[in-house]
Order: C-alpha cells, then sequence, then structure tokens
C-alpha cells in the first residue's frame, strides 16, 4: 500500500522514511507505522520551513522590462512568493502496515489520505476495495485533518497560480483583454468527497483467455495485431476502470527485472497462467506481466 515519496531535498524525514523501508522489507511492522508517521510530521515541518524561507526570495525574472505599474509589480512579488511556497511540496503517500499490528482504522484512513493526494493510483484503489470488504464502513475512510488542509492549500494555490499564468501575462507593456469573468471570484471550494465506483473494479482485470494471449506475446517477445489490438483494449479498461491517465509501458517475462521507470505510478499485472490478473509489487523473475504507467 505504498508509493514512492518523492521530495524536495534531503532532511531528517527521509532517513525517517529510509527507516521505514527497512522495517518494511524485514517485515518489522510496528516500527514501520512509526517511522512513516514521524517521517510525515517532519516532513510537513520541513515543509513549513521551506515555505518560511520563500518569504525572503524573489524571483528577479517576473521583473524584466519597464514594469511602471504598481499593481503589476505587487501581484509579481505575491505570485514569486506563493510559487515558491506551492513548490515545496510535491507528493504525500502512506505505507501499509497499520493493518498487520492491528491497527485498522489507522489503515484505512492512511487509504483515504493516499487517495486524496494521489487519486490516479491503482494500487490505492485496490487497498481500498480491500478494507471495504474487510471491515464494511465506509466511514472509515475519511481523510486526517492534517491531510485535508493540506490538500486544499495545495489545490487553491495551484488554482490561483494558474490563473496568473493564463490571465496575468505583462507582453509589450500590456496586459491581455480583460474578459466578463476577470472580476468573478475564484471557485475555492476543494472537494475531498471520494465519489470512485469501487463496483467497477470489483471484477477481474484480465480473463484467463487474455492472459493467455498476452503471455505467448511476451514470450516469443512479438506482437500479432491480435495482440495489440488487446494491448490498447486493456490499456483503456485500466483507465476507464481507475479513472486515471494510462499508457502501456511494457510485457515481458523477464528473468531480470527492474523496476518501472513512470513519471507517477506503476501498475504490475500478472499474465502467468496460475496468478492471472493479480497485482504485483514489483516485477517478479520468471514472471510474465504486463506494466502500465498510471496518475
Amino acid at each position: 500500500m505504498f508509493s514512492q515519496l518523492q521530495f524536495y531535498s534531503c532532511s531528517s524525514f527521509q532517513a525517517s522514511y529510509m527507516r521505514a523501508v527497512k522495517a518494511y522489507n524485514d517485515g518489522d511492522w510496528q516500527l514501520c507505522v512509526n517511522e512513516f508517521e514521524t517521517s510525515l510530521k517532519q516532513f510537513f515541518e520541513e515543509e513549513q520551513k521551506c515555505r518560511r524561507v520563500c518569504e525572503d526570495k524573489l524571483n528577479w525574472e517576473t521583473f524584466e522590462g519597464a514594469n511602471p505599474e504598481i499593481t503589476i509589480i505587487i501581484t509579481s512579488v505575491f505570485l514569486s512568493v506563493l510559487r515558491c511556497k506551492h513548490d515545496c511540496a510535491k507528493k504525500l503517500s502512506r505505507v501499509n502496515g497499520h493493518d498487520v499490528v492491528n491497527r485498522g482504522r489507522d489503515a484505512c484512513q492512511a487509504v483515504a489520505n493516499s487517495i486524496l493526494l494521489n487519486p490516479g493510483n491503482p494500487i490505492m484503489r485496490r487497498n481500498r476495495l480491500f478494507y471495504s470488504k474487510t471491515y464494511e464502513k465506509d466511514d472509515l475512510f475519511k481523510p486526517s485533518e492534517e491531510i485535508i488542509e493540506f490538500h486544499k492549500r495545495y489545490a487553491i494555490e495551484r488554482l490561483f497560480l494558474t490563473f496568473a499564468d493564463e490571465r496575468f501575462k505583462f507582453e509589450d507593456s500590456e496586459l491581455p483583454a480583460e474578459r466578463v469573468d476577470d472580476r468573478l471570484p475564484l471557485d475555492i471550494i476543494v472537494p475531498i468527497n471520494d465519489d470512485f465506483d469501487y463496483s467497477a473494479i470489483d471484477s477481474e482485470l484480465l480473463s484467463e483467455g487474455e492472459c493467455s494471449t498476452l503471455a505467448v506475446a511476451a514470450i516469443f517477445e512479438r506482437k500479432t495485431a491480435q495482440q495489440k489490438q488487446l494491448l490498447v483494449e486493456v490499456t483503456e479498461r485500466v483507465a476507464t476502470r481507475y479513472r486515471t491517465r494510462t499508457t502501456f509501458h511494457s510485457l515481458s517475462c523477464s528473468l531480470d527485472p527492474t523496476a518501472p521507470q513512470c513519471p507517477r505510478h506503476s501498475l504490475i499485472v500478472s499474465i502467468d497462467r496460475n496468478s492471472c490478473g493479480a497485482f504485483l509489487t514489483d516485477p517478479q523473475p520468471n514472471t510474465c506481466s504486463v506494466i502500465f504507467c498510471t496518475g
């Protein structure tokens, strides 16, 4: 239940993160949970420090050319600081480990936190479905207040920066022509409800026949027109069911598997007869699989 954390700089929370990863690999679930929670707390502390530093930094490229308008100068200063603050945090997620130490409520909240921040991760959607069946209480899947506050702030900052990038362009000593909606207040309502249709992912992603067809292509490292079409259909199936941008990455039966290099998330699906359609954490040796990049 874990997707990689990518942070803006090396700091103390990364040490906690790496200790948590080691504990996860060693099966030390209690230590794993403790270290990940410590890492998350330390990350928020570092993120706040980064945002404070931004108060003293300006991007002077925003002041190119003659800019006599004081409103333009003030807005440029504000945007420079806000963009710096907004870039302090990139991605957050949590790890599977709570459930193993009988902390089901925490596990459900961890899933909800991750989905709120990374809704395009199919693995987390599957985890949500699993825990829903296990506990049969949808009200357990509520993100923490800390994560909600972080998510809302990040979304509103991104909304404002996008508006400024589109409408605040000072070119040839002029701003763009004013539009009617320029004077309307921005809609800053940030939805946090999970309206995903989990019944859509309750059935198997691949049939035995489809796994067999793809396995043949992987073994011989050649694809017929039928096999290529099947890959297109399965890629679209993943995108539709999980509501996420999906691209085909690879199809192989590698003896020396390496982790796929996807920009955000990777979805590794077994096409072996005994585990057809199963989601894998990593490519496995002597196992045929199809890999997609999602998110």
